[in-house]
Protein backbone atom coordinates (compact mmCIF):
# COMPACT_ATOMS: atom_id res chain seq x y z
CA UNK A 1 0.00 0.00 0.00
CA UNK A 2 1.69 3.73 -1.25
CA UNK A 3 2.24 5.57 1.63
CA UNK A 4 0.27 8.48 2.67
CA UNK A 5 1.14 12.16 0.83
CA UNK A 6 -0.18 13.87 4.27
CA UNK A 7 1.50 11.40 7.29
CA UNK A 8 -0.67 11.36 10.67
CA UNK A 9 1.30 12.31 13.60
CA UNK A 10 2.13 9.73 15.72
CA UNK A 11 4.78 10.79 18.13
CA UNK A 12 3.66 11.10 21.62
CA UNK A 13 2.58 14.49 22.78
CA UNK A 14 4.95 16.45 24.60
CA UNK A 15 6.07 19.84 25.90
CA UNK A 16 7.93 22.05 23.38
CA UNK A 17 10.78 22.71 26.19
CA UNK A 18 10.92 18.96 26.54
CA UNK A 19 11.76 18.55 22.83
CA UNK A 20 14.53 20.80 23.03
CA UNK A 21 16.03 19.09 25.80
CA UNK A 22 15.53 15.84 24.48
CA UNK A 23 17.02 16.65 21.41
CA UNK A 24 20.38 18.51 22.93
CA UNK A 25 20.45 15.83 25.38
CA UNK A 26 20.62 12.95 22.63
CA UNK A 27 24.29 11.80 22.26
CA UNK A 28 24.08 12.72 18.71
CA UNK A 29 23.27 16.18 19.75
CA UNK A 30 26.20 16.10 22.18
CA UNK A 31 28.60 14.92 19.89
CA UNK A 32 27.51 17.52 17.17
CA UNK A 33 28.33 20.39 20.27
CA UNK A 34 31.54 18.83 20.61
CA UNK A 35 32.73 19.25 16.97
CA UNK A 36 30.90 22.48 16.73
CA UNK A 37 33.00 23.96 19.33
CA UNK A 38 35.88 22.46 18.28
CA UNK A 39 35.65 23.72 14.65
CA UNK A 40 35.21 27.41 16.55
CA UNK A 41 38.40 27.38 18.83
CA UNK A 42 40.03 26.30 15.62
CA UNK A 43 38.87 29.32 14.24
CA UNK A 44 39.81 31.09 16.19
CA UNK A 45 43.30 30.04 17.55
CA UNK A 46 44.30 30.09 13.46
CA UNK A 47 42.79 33.72 13.48
CA UNK A 48 39.78 33.83 12.38
CA UNK A 49 37.89 35.42 15.12
CA UNK A 50 35.98 38.05 13.40
CA UNK A 51 34.64 35.14 10.73
CA UNK A 52 33.56 32.98 13.53
CA UNK A 53 31.84 35.91 15.56
CA UNK A 54 29.78 36.76 12.80
CA UNK A 55 28.75 33.01 11.97
CA UNK A 56 27.72 32.50 15.19
CA UNK A 57 25.77 35.15 15.43
CA UNK A 58 23.95 35.03 12.17
CA UNK A 59 23.38 30.88 12.95
CA UNK A 60 22.07 31.64 16.92
CA UNK A 61 19.42 34.08 15.54
CA UNK A 62 18.84 31.60 12.37
CA UNK A 63 18.21 28.80 14.99
CA UNK A 64 16.15 30.67 17.53
CA UNK A 65 13.38 31.34 15.04
CA UNK A 66 13.55 27.99 13.18
CA UNK A 67 13.62 26.10 16.16
CA UNK A 68 10.00 28.32 17.55
CA UNK A 69 8.89 28.05 13.88
CA UNK A 70 9.45 23.83 13.92
CA UNK A 71 7.60 23.66 17.53
CA UNK A 72 4.84 25.92 16.99
CA UNK A 73 3.66 24.63 13.09
CA UNK A 74 4.77 20.83 13.23
CA UNK A 75 5.16 20.04 17.48
CA UNK A 76 4.53 16.13 16.90
CA UNK A 77 6.46 14.76 13.71
CA UNK A 78 4.93 11.57 12.20
CA UNK A 79 6.86 8.56 12.32
CA UNK A 80 9.65 8.04 9.66
CA UNK A 81 8.97 5.09 7.04
CA UNK A 82 9.36 1.91 8.43
CA UNK A 83 12.44 0.37 6.32
CA UNK A 84 11.89 -2.01 3.16
CA UNK A 85 15.07 -2.72 2.88
CA UNK A 86 18.21 -5.44 3.83
CA UNK A 87 20.67 -3.45 5.98
CA UNK A 88 23.51 -5.03 3.39
CA UNK A 89 21.62 -3.00 0.69
CA UNK A 90 20.90 0.54 2.85
CA UNK A 91 24.90 0.36 3.33
CA UNK A 92 25.80 -0.27 -0.44
CA UNK A 93 22.94 2.75 -0.94
CA UNK A 94 24.97 5.08 1.51
CA UNK A 95 28.70 3.70 0.08
CA UNK A 96 27.04 4.79 -3.39
CA UNK A 97 25.89 8.01 -1.94
CA UNK A 98 28.92 8.56 -0.59
CA UNK A 99 30.85 8.10 -3.74
CA UNK A 100 29.02 10.96 -5.23
CA UNK A 101 29.71 13.55 -2.35
CA UNK A 102 33.38 12.82 -2.21
CA UNK A 103 33.22 12.98 -6.00
CA UNK A 104 30.75 16.43 -6.32
CA UNK A 105 33.18 17.59 -3.13
CA UNK A 106 35.95 17.54 -5.03
CA UNK A 107 34.50 18.85 -8.12
CA UNK A 108 33.75 22.21 -5.91
CA UNK A 109 37.40 21.86 -4.38
CA UNK A 110 38.91 22.31 -8.16
CA UNK A 111 36.61 25.20 -9.22
CA UNK A 112 37.39 27.22 -6.21
CA UNK A 113 41.19 26.40 -7.04
CA UNK A 114 42.03 24.02 -3.69
CA UNK A 115 42.09 21.17 -4.94
CA UNK A 116 44.69 18.68 -4.52
CA UNK A 117 46.83 18.27 -7.71
CA UNK A 118 46.08 15.79 -10.18
CA UNK A 119 42.41 15.50 -7.91
CA UNK A 120 40.46 16.96 -10.54
CA UNK A 121 40.96 14.67 -13.39
CA UNK A 122 39.21 11.37 -12.89
CA UNK A 123 39.05 8.79 -14.97
CA UNK A 124 35.50 8.24 -16.28
CA UNK A 125 33.84 11.00 -14.49
CA UNK A 126 35.80 13.95 -15.12
CA UNK A 127 34.97 13.89 -18.62
CA UNK A 128 31.04 13.15 -17.88
CA UNK A 129 31.05 16.20 -15.58
CA UNK A 130 32.75 18.11 -18.60
CA UNK A 131 29.84 16.81 -20.72
CA UNK A 132 27.40 18.10 -18.11
CA UNK A 133 28.63 21.25 -17.93
CA UNK A 134 28.67 21.90 -21.80
CA UNK A 135 25.45 20.80 -22.26
CA UNK A 136 24.37 23.27 -19.25
CA UNK A 137 26.20 26.39 -21.25
CA UNK A 138 24.81 25.12 -24.52
CA UNK A 139 21.45 25.35 -23.48
CA UNK A 140 21.08 27.64 -20.34
CA UNK A 141 23.92 29.77 -20.82
CA UNK A 142 24.77 28.44 -17.23
CA UNK A 143 27.15 24.64 -16.53
CA UNK A 144 25.57 24.01 -13.79
CA UNK A 145 22.38 24.28 -14.49
CA UNK A 146 22.10 20.55 -16.09
CA UNK A 147 25.49 19.57 -13.87
CA UNK A 148 24.34 20.27 -10.45
CA UNK A 149 20.67 18.76 -11.25
CA UNK A 150 22.33 15.57 -12.96
CA UNK A 151 25.02 14.89 -10.24
CA UNK A 152 22.80 15.96 -7.31
CA UNK A 153 19.46 14.07 -7.76
CA UNK A 154 18.75 12.51 -11.37
CA UNK A 155 22.08 9.95 -11.14
CA UNK A 156 21.75 9.33 -6.93
CA UNK A 157 17.96 9.45 -7.76
CA UNK A 158 18.08 6.63 -10.50
CA UNK A 159 20.26 4.37 -9.05
CA UNK A 160 18.11 4.11 -5.54
CA UNK A 161 14.88 3.95 -7.68
CA UNK A 162 16.23 0.94 -9.36
CA UNK A 163 17.10 -0.40 -5.64
CA UNK A 164 13.51 0.31 -5.72
CA UNK A 165 13.40 2.58 -3.12
CA UNK A 166 9.68 4.90 -3.25
CA UNK A 167 10.05 8.42 -4.04
CA UNK A 168 7.91 9.13 -1.06
CA UNK A 169 10.88 7.51 1.24
CA UNK A 170 12.94 10.56 0.08
CA UNK A 171 11.05 12.96 0.62
CA UNK A 172 9.04 13.73 -2.65
CA UNK A 173 5.95 14.03 -1.17
CA UNK A 174 3.75 16.81 0.43
CA UNK A 175 4.33 15.52 3.77
CA UNK A 176 3.48 16.86 7.09
CA UNK A 177 2.51 20.79 7.40
CA UNK A 178 5.33 21.07 5.12
CA UNK A 179 3.69 24.53 3.24
CA UNK A 180 3.02 25.60 6.68
CA UNK A 181 6.46 25.51 7.89
CA UNK A 182 8.01 26.71 4.32
CA UNK A 183 5.07 29.81 4.74
CA UNK A 184 7.25 32.26 6.64
CA UNK A 185 10.49 30.99 4.45
CA UNK A 186 8.57 32.30 1.06
CA UNK A 187 7.27 35.79 3.05
CA UNK A 188 10.61 36.64 3.84
CA UNK A 189 11.39 36.31 0.07
CA UNK A 190 8.69 39.21 -0.34
CA UNK A 191 9.89 41.39 2.74
CA UNK A 192 13.62 40.81 0.45
CA UNK A 193 11.96 41.99 -2.66
CA UNK A 194 10.52 44.93 -0.56
CA UNK A 195 13.75 45.64 0.87
CA UNK A 196 15.82 45.35 -2.63
CA UNK A 197 13.24 47.89 -3.96
CA UNK A 198 13.23 50.39 -1.34
CA UNK A 199 17.42 50.12 -1.62
CA UNK A 200 16.51 52.03 -5.01
CA UNK A 201 17.03 48.29 -7.03
CA UNK A 202 13.99 47.52 -8.26
CA UNK A 203 15.33 46.02 -11.63
CA UNK A 204 16.92 43.35 -8.86
CA UNK A 205 13.77 43.25 -7.17
CA UNK A 206 12.13 42.09 -10.01
CA UNK A 207 14.91 39.52 -11.15
CA UNK A 208 14.60 37.57 -7.57
CA UNK A 209 12.48 34.86 -9.12
CA UNK A 210 15.13 34.41 -11.56
CA UNK A 211 17.24 34.33 -9.00
CA UNK A 212 15.38 31.78 -7.00
CA UNK A 213 14.90 29.25 -10.03
CA UNK A 214 18.70 29.30 -10.51
CA UNK A 215 19.39 28.89 -6.90
CA UNK A 216 16.55 25.89 -7.05
CA UNK A 217 18.77 24.29 -9.87
CA UNK A 218 22.03 24.90 -8.54
CA UNK A 219 21.48 24.55 -4.80
CA UNK A 220 18.38 24.62 -3.20
CA UNK A 221 16.34 21.85 -3.90
CA UNK A 222 19.45 19.43 -5.38
CA UNK A 223 21.45 19.39 -2.70
CA UNK A 224 18.44 18.53 -0.09
CA UNK A 225 17.75 15.44 -2.25
CA UNK A 226 21.13 14.84 -1.75
CA UNK A 227 21.38 15.34 1.52
CA UNK A 228 18.32 14.99 3.65
CA UNK A 229 16.31 13.03 0.70
CA UNK A 230 18.81 10.73 -0.51
CA UNK A 231 21.80 10.11 2.90
CA UNK A 232 19.45 11.08 5.90
CA UNK A 233 17.00 8.90 5.25
CA UNK A 234 18.98 5.66 4.24
CA UNK A 235 21.53 6.48 7.59
CA UNK A 236 18.14 6.37 9.70
CA UNK A 237 17.58 2.91 9.71
CA UNK A 238 20.59 1.78 9.94
CA UNK A 239 21.74 4.14 12.88
CA UNK A 240 18.72 6.12 14.28
CA UNK A 241 17.37 9.39 13.53
CA UNK A 242 19.31 11.33 15.60
CA UNK A 243 22.99 10.12 14.42
CA UNK A 244 21.77 10.24 10.87
CA UNK A 245 20.75 13.99 11.17
CA UNK A 246 24.24 14.62 12.93
CA UNK A 247 26.57 12.53 9.97
CA UNK A 248 24.38 13.70 7.33
CA UNK A 249 24.91 17.56 8.43
CA UNK A 250 28.85 17.00 9.26
CA UNK A 251 28.55 15.53 5.20
CA UNK A 252 26.82 18.71 4.03
CA UNK A 253 29.32 20.89 6.11
CA UNK A 254 32.79 19.03 5.23
CA UNK A 255 30.88 18.94 0.91
CA UNK A 256 31.79 22.93 1.18
CA UNK A 257 34.66 22.54 2.11
CA UNK A 258 36.04 24.14 -1.50
CA UNK A 259 34.42 27.65 -0.55
CA UNK A 260 35.15 27.34 2.73
CA UNK A 261 39.15 27.17 2.18
CA UNK A 262 38.89 29.55 -0.99
CA UNK A 263 37.10 31.87 1.47
CA UNK A 264 40.07 31.83 3.90
CA UNK A 265 42.72 32.27 1.87
CA UNK A 266 43.38 28.45 1.61
CA UNK A 267 43.89 27.06 4.49
CA UNK A 268 42.32 24.20 4.50
CA UNK A 269 42.42 23.12 8.34
CA UNK A 270 40.67 26.31 8.70
CA UNK A 271 38.43 26.23 5.60
CA UNK A 272 37.00 22.59 7.56
CA UNK A 273 36.41 24.30 10.98
CA UNK A 274 34.36 26.70 8.74
CA UNK A 275 32.71 24.33 7.02
CA UNK A 276 31.24 22.68 10.38
CA UNK A 277 31.05 25.55 12.02
CA UNK A 278 28.72 27.10 9.47
CA UNK A 279 27.47 24.93 6.81
CA UNK A 280 27.56 22.08 9.10
CA UNK A 281 24.82 24.48 11.55
CA UNK A 282 22.87 24.97 8.48
CA UNK A 283 22.77 21.16 7.72
CA UNK A 284 21.58 20.65 10.81
CA UNK A 285 18.54 22.69 10.98
CA UNK A 286 17.44 21.95 7.26
CA UNK A 287 17.63 17.99 8.33
CA UNK A 288 15.14 19.33 11.09
CA UNK A 289 12.81 20.32 8.86
CA UNK A 290 12.93 17.37 6.76
CA UNK A 291 12.56 15.48 10.34
CA UNK A 292 9.38 17.36 11.09
CA UNK A 293 7.32 17.40 7.96
CA UNK A 294 9.09 14.56 6.29
CA UNK A 295 9.19 16.52 3.04
CA UNK A 296 11.61 18.02 1.08
CA UNK A 297 9.81 21.08 0.49
CA UNK A 298 10.62 22.98 3.73
CA UNK A 299 14.36 22.76 3.92
CA UNK A 300 14.04 23.34 0.03
CA UNK A 301 12.39 26.58 0.58
CA UNK A 302 14.27 27.62 3.76
CA UNK A 303 17.73 26.88 1.71
CA UNK A 304 17.15 29.09 -1.40
CA UNK A 305 15.67 31.71 1.00
CA UNK A 306 18.62 31.35 3.48
CA UNK A 307 20.69 31.37 0.26
CA UNK A 308 19.37 34.81 -0.81
CA UNK A 309 19.34 36.55 1.74
CA UNK A 310 22.76 35.62 2.26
Amino acid sequence: MPAPENPTPSAPRSSAWSQVRAAVTHPAGVAFLVAWLAAAATLVVRGHALVFLQVAVTLGLLFVFATALLLWLAPHPPQADAPRHRRSALWAQVAFLLLIIVLTGLRGMSFHGVAPAGWEHIPLWTPFVDALDRAGGRLFGNDNWVANPVLYMVLPGAVLLLCRVRPVELGLRQGYRSWAVAAPYLLSLGVLALVVSAMGDARAALLLPLAALDNFLQNGFMEEFLFRGAVQTRLAPLIGEGWSLVLSSLAFGAWHLGATTAMLGGDCVAGLALSIVSQGALGLLLGLLFMRTRSLIAPAVAHITINLWG
